[in-house]
């Protein structure tokens, strides 16, 4: 093999792996702007739930004096 057939073949591969590199780009472009565009899919709707409650311990309890305590009820 002489050196111009080497140097062919080389071209020859890099121009074909050139077009396929383009193609496939081209093809992923086309798949990410139809993803982008279509409609969207409605996701079914799951009932968001309340926290649950904090169970009432004596380090969070504040417990009003006797005393002090105020009537709220009214007319009493």
């Amino acid at each position: 093999m002489t050196t111009v057939m080497i140097v062919g073949i080389v071209l020859m591969v890099a121009r074909i792996v050139l077009r396929i590199g383009i193609l496939l780009v081209v093809i992923w472009g086309a798949v990410r702007l139809f993803e982008r565009f279509r409609t969207p899919q409605q996701q079914p709707v799951t009932p968001v739930l309340a926290p649950a409650m904090v169970a009432p311990s004596a380090a969070l309890a504040v417990a009003e004096p006797t005393s002090e305590a105020k009537d709220t009820q009214v007319g009493a």
